[in-house]
């Protein structure tokens, strides 16, 4: 017995269809994507945290200040080898904090050989906030010659 698409949730159709590949003609990841029928701006921008930098650990747990009446947040993530994901977590999948008004992801995402991109958004039903300002990291080591 199949599910049947009427059950699937229109938020979940939307996201499947934005995680795919965008690469830039220099093999950059391309911008986060625009959410097409999203509502005008009316959430303020979460503002990212980390990772950020050069990251020494295999993986990296990302964290962003929360926005007031978000029910979930959209993370955009660019390897740095043109592969790039869009991943909605409602609240109740991650680590919010009442005191620090901090949310971080539960489940570490590995961390790029390569220096990787990335951004998030707050959304509050069929509102979106702005992508945050886009953060980089990964392990590339910087050599001299």
């Amino acid at each position: 017995m199949g599910m049947h698409l009427s059950r699937v949730p229109f938020r979940y159709i939307l996201f499947s269809a934005l995680v795919a590949v965008f690469q830039s003609s220099d093999g950059r990841a391309a911008q986060p994507p625009a959410l097409e029928g999203a509502v005008a701006v009316t959430l303020v921008s979460p503002i990212p945290i980390s990772p950020s930098g050069t990251a020494s650990a295999p993986s990296s747990i990302f964290s962003w200040a929360q926005t007031r009446g978000a029910g979930s947040y959209v993370l955009w993530y660019a390897d740095g080898n043109g592969r790039t994901q869009v991943i909605e977590f409602p609240t109740s999948e991650l680590d919010c904090s009442d005191t620090t008004l901090v949310c971080k992801t539960k489940t570490p995402i590995e961390t790029p050989e390569a220096i990787g991109e990335w951004a998030v958004r707050a959304v509050k039903q069929t509102e979106y906030s702005s992508w945050s300002k886009i953060m980089t990291f990964g392990k590339e080591s910087t050599s001299t010659v």
